[in-house]
């Protein structure tokens, strides 16, 4: 079984262990519905290099790859792979990956 990354609390900053519906430190809740997209990429490794940087910073992230892959296209709206973060984690993510 693979080691959870670290998250933090998106309000305090606290490091958590495991992603809880309230912050031991601050108190506060913490919701991980609704997710939203940050980027559109067309590629399904970029979209896994980006998810796996927001999640080393503490961020849930993940990936719906919209690509056909039986006609291997890589352009247009046949070849969108979508980076999906909780609502309450949209700002952290978006600075992140504007840093990049």
């Amino acid at each position: 079984m693979a080691a959870m990354e670290t998250v933090s609390c998106p309000y305090c900053g606290a490091e958590l262990e495991e992603l809880p519906t309230q912050c031991p430190l601050c108190g506060r809740c913490i919701p991980l519905e609704p997710w939203e997209v940050v980027r559109e990429v067309s590629t399904e490794w970029e979209a896994e290099l980006l998810c796996g940087v927001l999640r080393s910073h503490g961020i849930p992230a993940q990936i719906l790859s919209q690509r056909d892959s039986t006609r291997m296209f890589t352009v247009g709206a046949l070849a969108v792979v979508k980076l999906f973060v909780p609502a309450v984690y949209r700002e952290p993510a978006h600075r992140l990956l504007k840093e990049l």
